[in-house]
């Protein structure tokens, strides 16, 4: 739900209003089996419930001032927002060997609560020059906080008790931020058969991982420069036909959950860990193409990184490791 409200022949603002509310249930079972040298060994049976409840809500406000119309302008804007997750999920898993009939079994459950919270802030200004206008140049600066607090209690039931235990070593309390500030320029050229766009941005960034039930934290600090440029020539006078070429350089972070060092439960035989460690993922991409009056396109592209986050299973006595 939003409103863009003109307050004169200048100025303007935005308001834009947004929610969401989800519920899910689902049931999941499955059966896996360990062998040795090819010989069955043991059988897990698992069955799983699952329910999630997501609730969100986020506010978005923006102001624009034409300084010079059609010419120059400057826009403010800013982003708040929080959001809130809850699981509660059960596991019933049996391990069976063979011969056996019925093995161990095993009942848990896991809740999962997790609140997170955003802003956002930004000053954009930008104008034309030339003598027809035909360059363009911007430039502004930005800020963005993200917090996220992720509590998991993670219970066994105890038969001979008849009640569900915490289990310590599979329960965390664990809190991430993460503050960028950026400031970037274009320029850019609309006119004639070549254009072109110029620009660079500059960027900070510094994470924090917080393991609260261990004591244990974690900061990593980016520093980044990234240039983007294209250009393009049109081929006919129509200028329905044209060869480009581009370039851009950017960065990934790794997902916050997987700098938590923590073991998460995933079935009677795995586990997910994250790990603290792990940098930022850098990219550049590269793009040729030929377009052919509007219709007909071809493209090559080429994309390299350094860094790149992948999972990795191993096995640590009879637990199989995702991390």
């Amino acid at each position: 739900m939003g409103t863009d409200y003109t307050i004169d022949e200048k100025s303007s603002i935005l308001l834009n209003v947004h929610w969401e509310q989800r519920n899910a249930e689902r049931d999941v079972d499955f059966k896996s089996e360990q062998s040795l040298y090819g010989q069955p060994e043991k059988t897990y049976t698992d069955k799983n419930f699952f329910r999630s409840g997501n609730s969100a809500y986020g506010i978005d406000l923006g102001y624009r001032y034409d300084i010079e119309k059609n010419k120059t302008r400057l826009d403010i804007a800013g982003s708040y927002g929080r959001g809130q997750t809850d699981d509660n999920d059960r596991y019933t898993g049996e391990t069976t060997e063979p011969g056996q009939d019925s093995g161990t079994r095993n009942t848990s459950r896991n809740e999962r609560n997790e609140e997170h919270f955003y802003v956002s802030a930004r000053t954009d200004y930008s104008t034309k020059f030339g003598d027809l206008d035909q360059y363009n140049y911007e430039m502004g600066v930005k800020f963005d906080h993200v917090f996220l607090h992720n509590m998991n209690t993670f219970e066994h039931f105890d038969p001979a008790m008849q009640l569900f235990e915490t289990d310590p070593a599979l329960s965390t309390d664990f809190d991430y931020r993460e503050n960028t500030y950026a400031g970037y320029a274009s320029i850019s050229s609309s006119g004639g058969r070549l254009k072109y766009s110029a620009g660079i941005r500059l960027e900070h960034t510094r994470t924090s991982s917080h393991v609260k039930t261990e004591q244990q934290q974690q900061v990593n600090s980016f520093f980044n420069i990234m240039p983007v440029a294209s250009v393009k020539y049109m081929i006919d006078k129509r200028q329905t036909s044209n060869i480009n070429l581009s370039y851009r350089k950017g960065y990934s972070l790794p997902p916050y959950m997987q700098l938590n060092p923590f073991e998460n439960y995933v079935n009677s035989n795995t586990l997910r860990r994250g790990n603290p460690d792990l940098e930022q993922s850098i990219f550049h991409l590269i793009s040729l193409g030929v377009t052919l009056k509007n219709r007909y396109f071809l493209t090559w592209s080429s994309n390299y990184y350094t860094d790149v986050i992948e999972v990795a299973e191993t096995m640590e006595d009879e637990t199989n490791i995702i991390s």
